[in-house]
This record gives C-alpha cells, structure tokens and sequence, in this order.
C-alpha cells in the first residue's frame, strides 16, 4: 500500500498515543467482560466470546510494562489479524483516524521512552502530538504468536469447561 492512501487509528495507552494501519484492523469493540486464563503470560487477560469464537485478548499496558487501571467508558478492544489469528488489544481510548500523506510516516526515532523501537513501523506528527504506529508483528515474540495462536485454538467456547478424557474415562 503506498503511504499516500494509508490510513493508521490512532488509539491511547496511558499517555501514549499510537497508531496502528487499518488494513490491520478487522474491528473495534467497546470493552467487554474477558475470562481469565490460568498460567497465561502475563499480559494476556484472557479471552472474550466473540459471535461465537475465543478470541485472545492482550493488556498492551501491561505488555509496555505500565501499570494496568479499571476499564472506563473509553475502554476499547481493537481486534487485529496476527498471522492467521484474531486477537485483541485492550487499548485506554481510540481517538481518531489519520489519513496520512506521502511522506508523513517518517522511521521511528533512535532513542523512545515509552516502548522499545523494535516494536514501531514509524512516527507521525498528528498536530503537536507524536504518533507511535506500532507493528504488531514485532510487539509480540515468535513463541508469544505461537502461544495466542493456542489460545481458543480447541472446539470449547470461552467460559464452557474442556472436558479431560482420561480422567473421565471409568
């Protein structure tokens, strides 16, 4: 896609403002009750029920390593495509879409405070605002794919139990 027909949304996590291309989003959802998992990394909540799929769901506050807070009315799921999986992202508020011009996605800078570089595709200037617009695919390791690629990768729905075979079996 060139960068003059590419859209990012743009979404805060504490005071950061990042973005991420929509041809990456399949949609945004208000935030919803999410079911936990035992023994899951640690930033993953959970899964939520999604027209009948589990679907993984990433803190990206607690995968910058910031302190999580409550939910508020803001709160959004943004659901992306990470290989050929859905996950979500729990994100503190989704503001607005840029529709950005040739030139504007300019590499991310040598030195970030907030996440690592590693993680950014590039930077916008949005007003007096610096837009971080992330790669999903770098923010999260190879083994961490395969893991939420595992998540809700079974027939069960999300709250109902698997049952174990063997220990049921007489």
């Amino acid at each position: 896609m060139n960068a003059d027909n590419q859209q990012i949304a743009c979404f805060k996590v504490a005071d950061g403002i990042y973005g991420l291309d929509i041809m990456g989003i399949t949609e945004i959802i208000r935030y919803q009750k999410i079911l936990p998992l035992p023994k899951a990394l640690d930033f993953i909540e959970g899964v939520i029920n999604l027209r009948e799929e589990a679907i993984p769901i990433i803190s990206m506050r607690k995968r910058f390593g910031l302190e999580p807070i409550a939910e508020t009315k803001a709160t959004r799921i943004i659901i992306i495509k990470l290989g050929r999986k859905d996950v979500g992202i729990v994100v503190d508020s989704v503001d607005n879409v840029l529709n950005l011009k040739e030139g504007e996605l300019k590499p991310p800078p040598s030195v970030t405070t907030a996440i690592e570089i590693e993680y950014l595709s590039g930077v916008i200037w949005d007003n007096d605002e610096l837009v971080m617009v992330l790669d999903m695919d770098k923010v999260l390791s190879g083994r961490e794919k395969i893991t939420l690629a595992e998540v809700g990768a079974g027939k069960e729905k999300p709250g109902e139990e698997k049952i174990d075979e063997e220990k049921t079996a007489l």
